[in-house]
């Protein structure tokens, strides 16, 4: 289950050309690692801190891609010009 998660975010990164579905492939190649750990959590403790390691990189990796992108789109950081953004 694991190796197949790892092999579809794979191949979802290396068939796409978007770098959304590259992010995408990147989460699934994480979860993939995650349910590893979870399988051989008891006997290799190192892969569970390097999957920790991942999940903290992968969230800091998109935060930096939101911040980025809200910066493009508003270019005054102020928080009181959101209120006035509707549907």
């Amino acid at each position: 289950m694991s190796l197949s998660t790892l092999f579809t975010g794979l191949y979802v990164i290396v068939t796409r050309r978007k770098i959304i579905t590259h992010v995408l492939g990147y989460l699934i190649i994480e979860n993939g690692v995650f349910i590893l750990s979870l399988a051989v959590g008891n006997e290799m403790p190192l892969l569970v801190n390097l999957g920790i390691l991942l999940d903290i990189f992968a969230s800091v990796l998109l935060l930096g891609i939101f911040v980025n992108k809200i910066g493009d789109e508003m270019k005054d950081m102020d928080v009181g010009l959101l209120t006035s953004l509707k549907d």
